[in-house]
């Protein structure tokens, strides 16, 4: 019996791939594969359960140092909700809900401090100041430093978060922290967040 020698198109059965996306099939695994660790380093479950099981639990002994020179510590705003909001400029959903963070704040409540903090994984610090400007943010600012790595700051650290952002922790008066929120946040739930802080 006579072997059928196999055409060019039969080869074709044999490779990653099929035909002319053969060579190419490859490097489009390749690239799934790091758009998948990507996306799973992005997230990091992990980090938001470290920063959520703080819930209940003392805030760490912060200082922290407002744009303007100023510093204050967490334990000195006991008595107050306060709302740590890390921001960054190149951070679209953080940029988005700058605003709601703006109208609580405008409403002057007594017992509430909104203190916007700015990611130590902020490259641009002039796009940074222009945003505000852009958004008339007038609650305080502060700049988060130090830290153990080049991306994430001694606040974070504390916290033990490195992300998603936007990220926002609500430290209830009694200086625990009452709630902690990955993604981006409305008027609304800023407002319910401020009510359930107080409520204890």
């Amino acid at each position: 019996m006579t072997d059928t020698p196999l055409s060019d198109d039969d080869d074709d059965y044999g490779r990653v791939g099929y035909g002319k996306f053969a060579k190419i099939s490859p490097f489009v695994m390749l690239l799934i594969m790091i758009g998948t660790v990507v996306y799973i380093a992005a997230n990091r479950p992990e980090k938001q359960s470290l920063a959520r099981d703080l819930i209940g639990e003392p805030a760490p002994a912060l200082t922290l140092t407002m744009a303007d020179g100023t510093t204050t510590s967490l334990a000195n705003l006991q008595g107050q909700v306060v709302i740590l909001n890390f921001w960054a400029s190149w951070c679209e959903p953080c940029v988005r809900e700058m605003p709601a963070f703006e109208s609580v704040s405008r409403q002057n409540m007594a017992d509430v401090q909104i203190i916007g903090v700015n990611l130590k994984n902020e490259p641009n610090p002039d796009a940074a100041t222009a945003l505000l400007t852009k958004t008339g943010v007038t609650y305080p600012i502060v700049k988060d430093s130090g830290g153990t790595t080049n991306l994430h700051g001694a606040i974070e650290d504390a916290f033990g978060s490195s992300g998603p952002y936007p990220l926002t922790i609500v430290v209830a008066p009694d200086g625990t922290v009452s709630q902690v929120f990955f993604g981006e946040l409305n008027e609304k739930k800023i407002e319910a967040a401020i009510e359930k802080a107080r409520a204890g």
